[in-house]
């Protein structure tokens, strides 16, 4: 595969950018300090804002060196503001895939922001990327969540009963869509 890194992708409401450390502020408001989405997202709080400041730094300089890292900032096109991030990770080689990982602001919730970015992120790892495959890992109780895949075509393919990973141990839903479905649907 070739990768094109974080490239900047437009939507009706959205622009979905590279993170820019001046984001860190309004991502601490909005998502790091939040315990139910960090629970929901499997990350730990960040107890000052200091912490999410030196995460953003981190996140410039992997821009810089490494083609293969996409994560975006979601920005409100109307308003200029960080609602929230969307990211692809964990690409697997052998099955030429990628998982999606995001989250959003309490106050933006609710009002398809978060439908709108995975549909574009969608869009661009079948049309861009030429992926085979696309999927989510969603706690049970996430219902939102689920809702947004669900809204992109994603379906339930199985529970992982023993996940595990930094910060979250035990089952999770693993839902997807592959590209042959994006198409088929695209084309309905």
């Amino acid at each position: 595969m070739k990768h094109l890194g974080t490239i900047r992708i437009e939507t009706e409401r959205l622009i979905l950018r590279k993170c820019q450390v001046s984001d860190y502020k309004e991502s601490f408001l909005y998502c790091c300090s939040d315990p139910e989405l960090a629970r929901l997202q499997n990350f730990d709080v960040h107890e000052n804002d200091k912490v999410t400041k030196k995460s953003f730094i981190e996140k410039e300089e992997q821009y810089k060196k490494d083609d293969s890292f996409y994560e975006w900032a979601i920005i409100n096109k109307e308003t200029n503001i960080f609602m929230g991030e969307i990211a692809l990770v964990n690409y697997d080689e052998e099955t030429n895939s990628f998982e999606t990982g995001y989250h959003l602001g309490k106050p933006f919730r609710g009002k398809g922001y978060m439908t709108e970015a995975i549909r574009a992120i969608s869009t661009f790892v079948f049309k861009e990327l030429q992926c085979n495959s696309l999927y989510a890992l969603i706690l049970k109780d996430n219902i939102s969540s689920r809702k947004c895949v669900l809204k992109n075509n994603f379906i339930y393919t199985k529970t992982i009963p023993d996940y595990k990973d930094d910060v979250y141990e035990g089952p999770i839903d693993k839902y997807e869509i592959t590209k042959d479905r994006y198409y088929l649907l695209k084309n309905n």
